[in-house]
C-alpha cells in the first residue's frame, strides 16, 4: 500500500480525525515537486476521495480551518486539469461547498475559493451553475472592490454593484492595467443586456471614464502603447453602450466634447481605428434629432473610411461599409456637411434628396461589396479597363481628348460613389 492509497482510505472510510489526517497527507504530497503528479493522478481516479474533499470545504468548525485549507489546496490543484472539471461540478452541492470558502473569515480560504471558481468558470455549463447559485455572484462582485471589508452590507442590485465596483477599480491609480481591462470587459458583457446598458449609462462618471481611457490626453507615445489593450476594450464598451440607447449616445457625445472630431481623429490610429468606426456608426445609427448637428462632423472622416473600404476585408470591411452608409445622410452631394439647417428645418427638396441618396448609397455599397467578393486572387489581376466619356461613335477606339479617366478599377461602384460626392475633385 502506498502513502497515497493510505490517505485515500483514511479520507473515505476513516473517522473525523482520520479524515483530517488523510487530507493533511494528501496536501503534503500534492505540494511536493517529486510526488505531485502521481498524487493528483491517483486522486483523479478515486471518485469517493474527490467527493469527500468537496465535502470538507464546507466544514466550518474553528478547529477545522487547517482541514478546510488542505482540502481547498488539493481541489484547486485538481481543477487545473480539464478532465476533472465536470466531475467536480457533477457532485451534488459542489458549487455551494466551494462558495462557502468565500464566507470564511480567513483570507487564504477566500482566495482559494475564488481560484477554484475561476478555474471552474472556464466551462460554459459551470458558468451557468455558478450564476444560478444563490448569492454567489453578489459575493464575487463584493471582492472586486478595492477594500471589500468596508463595502456596504445592505443588499443591492447586482448589476448596479458591478458597475460601481468596476468604476472604483478603474479610478484607482495603483491597480494594474490588467484589472482595468478585466473591469471594462465586465461592463462590455453587462451592456449586452438592454436594462443593464441603461443602468451603466445612468451610473455617474462611467461613460466619461471610458472616453478618457479610450482617447487619453497628455500621454506620450510610449505610455499610450502600454495601454493599447485597455483602449481597445474601452472602445468596445462605448460601442456597446451606444446601441439603441439615446441617453447613452448623448452622454458619449458630451464626454467627447460635444462633437465627434476626436473620433474622426482616432481613425488615424491603427490601434483603435476599428473601435472608433464602430462607435461612430452606432452614434449615427441610433442618434435622435437633437444630436444631428454635432454628428455632422463625421463627414470629415469620409475619405479615410472610403480608403479603408478599398483595402480591408471581412469583419473590418463590413464595419466601414456600415459607417459609410450612416455618413451619407449628413453629406451634401458635394461632400460637405449640411450647415445652417437642423433636421427639422430641412426643406422638402433636401429631404427628398437625402432619401434618394440613401437608396443610391445602398445600391452603390451593395455593388461594392459584391465586387469585393468577386475579386480574383492578387496574382491573377485583370488587365486595366479604360473608362472614357464621349468616345467617337464611328470607331471603337477612344480619342485622347475625350478620355477623362484611365485607371484600373478594383471596385467600379466605389469610383461612382467618390465621383458623385465630389471626393475626387
Amino acid at each position: 500500500m502506498t502513502l497515497v492509497s493510505y490517505a485515500d482510505d483514511l479520507i473515505t472510510v476513516g473517522s473525523h480525525d482520520e479524515q483530517s489526517l488523510g487530507a493533511s497527507i494528501l496536501v503534503a504530497l500534492a505540494e511536493s515537486d517529486r510526488f505531485a503528479d502521481a498524487t493528483l493522478r491517483r486522486i483523479c481516479v478515486s471518485a469517493p476521495t474527490i467527493e469527500r474533499l468537496i465535502e470538507m470545504l464546507s466544514w466550518k468548525g474553528a478547529s477545522e480551518r487547517d482541514v478546510r485549507r488542505s482540502a481547498a489546496v488539493v481541489v484547486s490543484m485538481l481543477t487545473e486539469r480539464k478532465l476533472i472539471l465536470l466531475r467536480v461540478t457533477g457532485i451534488p452541492g459542489a458549487i455551494e461547498s466551494v462558495a462557502s470558502l468565500l464566507y470564511a473569515d480567513l483570507d487564504e480560504l477566500n482566495i482559494l475559493g475564488l481560484s477554484i471558481l475561476n478555474k471552474l468558470a472556464h466551462d460554459h455549463d459551470n458558468c451557468d451553475k455558478i450564476g444560478k447559485t444563490r448569492g454567489l455572484l453578489d459575493k464575487i462582485i463584493s471582492y472586486s472592490s478595492i477594500d471589500h471589508a468596508l463595502a456596504a452590507s445592505t443588499p443591492r442590485d447586482m448589476r448596479i454593484k458591478a458597475v460601481k465596483q468596476s468604476l472604483r477599480v478603474r479610478r484607482d491609480k495603483n491597480v494594474q492595467l490588467e484589472l482595468h481591462q478585466m473591469a471594462i470587459e465586465i461592463l462590455t458583457s453587462l451592456a449586452m443586456d438592454d436594462v443593464a446598458r441603461e443602468i451603466i449609462g445612468e451610473t455617474g462618471g462611467v461613460v466619461s471614464v471610458l472616453v478618457a481611457m479610450f482617447l487619453p490626453a497628455g500621454f506620450t507615445t510610449k505610455e499610450c502603447r502600454t495601454t493599447d489593450a485597455v483602449r481597445v476594450e474601452a472602445g468596445e464598451a462605448l460601442a456597446m453602450l451606444a446601441i439603441e440607447n439615446k441617453k447613452n449616445r448623448g452622454e458619449i457625445i458630451m464626454a467627447l466634447g460635444g462633437g465627434v472630431w476626436r473620433l474622426v481623429g482616432a481613425l488615424k490610429d491603427p490601434t483603435i481605428i476599428v473601435s472608433a468606426a464602430r462607435i461612430m456608426r452606432n452614434l449615427c445609427s441610433y442618434a435622435g434629432d437633437e444630436w444631428q448637428i454635432p454628428l455632422r462632423g463625421v463627414t470629415a472622416g469620409a475619405a479615410k473610411v472610403l480608403r479603408s473600404i478599398t483595402v480591408e476585408k471581412a469583419k473590418i470591411l463590413s464595419i466601414f461599409i456600415g459607417l459609410a452608409a450612416q455618413m451619407l445622410p449628413y453629406m451634401e452631394p458635394g461632400g460637405t456637411p449640411r450647415r445652417g439647417l437642423g433636421r427639422g428645418e430641412a426643406r422638402d427638396g433636401e429631404r427628398a434628396e437625402v432619401r434618394g441618396g440613401d437608396h443610391l448609397a445602398a445600391g452603390v455599397l451593395q455593388r461594392l461589396l459584391r465586387e469585393r467578393r468577386a475579386q480574383p486572387p492578387r496574382n491573377q489581376r485583370p488587365l486595366p479597363r479604360h473608362v472614357g466619356i464621349g468616345a467617337d461613335e464611328q470607331g471603337p477606339e477612344l480619342s485622347p481628348k475625350t478620355t477623362i479617366y484611365t485607371c484600373t478599377l478594383r471596385a467600379p461602384a466605389l469610383f461612382v460613389f467618390l465621383l458623385h460626392y465630389g471626393l475626387l475633385c
